[in-house]
């Protein structure tokens, strides 16, 4: 990637062009007042009187995504899309940040079969977002060819990264009986910690749909096993993974497990009762003396058929988001509790205006942390950024895609000051977006 030093005020007179020409500008002045900037840049060697010593710039290609901001907030800006080294014949399934690293998901084979290679690819901020390391981790049917597209994921925590296979079959004969496997981060690149299936193997179930990890303990959904859907919980001693406690679906309930998400000592299944005529539900539980209990049942405060109320949860220590992307003719909602005492209390609801005959799906996918809420809306090619000030969640920015059928905010993250959004396809791209507010830090 390129870099433009600006030495002069006549720099800043070009900005217009550098901007037409893609390269990422960030405004400055410079003078014996002091400084003042946007964007604190990457490398910043100061100022002497009234002199500009000198301010590094990052360029950037022009790219189909575009970011807005409502007032009153910093911006969040692009820094980077990233592609695998496959990308000419990948498929995106699911990507994850944590911390200064982003796991992708990714499989090649497709274009001749509908079976193919899985890969792991990682990618660094130490090393400017470049792919750092890669792993071929399976073999499984491509999604692409799979009318559950939506049942593929990753999460990662700190070096750790479970990966969902949910079209794996142990016995041949058998289609998705599924696996969950493990990986660690090292300084010598991915190494595999553990692999998981169900002790008792049917075809179908869909071990690993969806996957969360916090710690050294992991979560995996198995919705369409035993009656209306397991979770398993895994646990890490350090040097394997194995399985523990398995969670039930109550009596009535179908998808239990479609969603999960954990946060320390908290775990949410989301069943969105995908085939039954009711409202979903999310089932939070605590781990009480090594035991996880059921210590709540959430529902939406006006439930409707086909709503799909807990397709994608997020926990955050005492915050908890839940969505319904075919609320009110598919617009979709995304309902926030806060925990109150023993229990849990409706904090805000999000909606969307529906769009006669087109589905928004916002809500259908989110992720949470400190404060700050992405939410999917891929049927619009968008992704939005909410932000909790004293108490109110607040709407700071959309990013979007050209393309409305790209699915763009299909996938999200979010871990520190950056966001990564995407869409499982065969373009295979994940955009990288940073906060563009000044912290102390970016000058040390």
């Amino acid at each position: 990637m390129p870099w433009l030093i600006a030495t002069s005020s006549a720099d800043r007179d070009n900005a217009a062009s550098w901007r037409a020409a893609g390269t990422r500008i960030w405004d400055w002045v410079c003078s014996g007042a002091g400084l003042n900037i946007g964007r604190p840049p990457r490398f910043f060697l100061g100022c002497a009187a009234s002199l500009i010593v000198a301010l590094v710039f990052e360029s950037h290609a022009a790219a189909d995504v575009s970011v807005s901001t409502n007032a009153g907030w910093s911006p969040y800006l692009l820094e980077q899309a990233l592609t695998p080294p496959e990308k000419e014949a990948s498929f995106l399934q699911s990507a994850t940040i944590s911390g200064s690293h982003i796991a992708a998901l990714t499989q090649t084979g497709f274009t001749t079969s509908e079976i193919g290679v899985v890969h792991l690819d990682e990618f660094s901020e130490a090393n400017g977002w470049a792919e750092s390391t890669h792993a071929d981790v399976g073999i499984g049917t491509v999604i692409g060819y799979d009318d559950r597209t939506w049942c593929y994921s990753i999460a990662s925590d700190g070096d750790n990264v479970i990966v969902s296979q949910p079209t794996f079959s142990i016995i041949p004969s058998y289609y998705g009986q599924g696996a969950a496997m493990f990986f660690r981060h090292t300084a010598q690149g991915w190494a595999f910690s553990g692999f998981l299936i169900d002790p008792d193997p049917s075809e179908g179930q869909f071990f690993g749909c969806k996957v969360a990890i916090s710690g050294n303990i992991a979560v995996v959904g198995m919705p369409y096993g035993g009656e209306g859907g397991l979770v398993f919980t895994a646990n890490f001693d350090g040097q394997q993974w194995t399985l523990g406690q398995k969670l039930h679906a109550p009596p009535g309930v179908s998808c239990f497990g479609c969603a999960v998400a954990i946060s320390g000592d908290r775990i949410v299944v989301g069943a969105p009762n995908q085939y039954n005529l009711a409202g979903g539900t999310a089932y939070v539980y605590s781990q009480l003396n090594g035991v996880w209990r059921q210590t709540a049942q959430l529902t939406a405060s006006a439930p409707e058929i086909g709503d799909e109320f807990a397709r994608s949860v997020a926990i955050d220590g005492e915050t908890i988001a839940i969505g319904a992307n075919r609320k009110n003719l598919g617009a979709g909602a995304v309902y926030i509790y806060r925990s109150v005492g023993l229990g849990w209390e409706l904090q805000t609801e999000l909606q969307q205006t529906p769009l006669p005959g087109h589905e928004r799906a916002f809500g259908f996918a989110m992720a949470l942390r400190a404060g700050r809420l992405v939410i999917g809306e891929p049927g619009m090619s968008a992704a939005h950024l909410f932000q909790e000030r004293d108490g109110t969640w607040t709407s700071r920015a959309t990013f979007a895609s050209d393309d409305l059928d790209a699915k763009f905010g299909w996938i999200v993250g979010i871990s520190g000051r950056e966001i990564v959004t995407g869409a499982p396809s065969s373009s295979g791209t994940i955009y990288v977006f940073r906060d563009d507010q000044i912290f102390a830090d970016d000058f040390h």
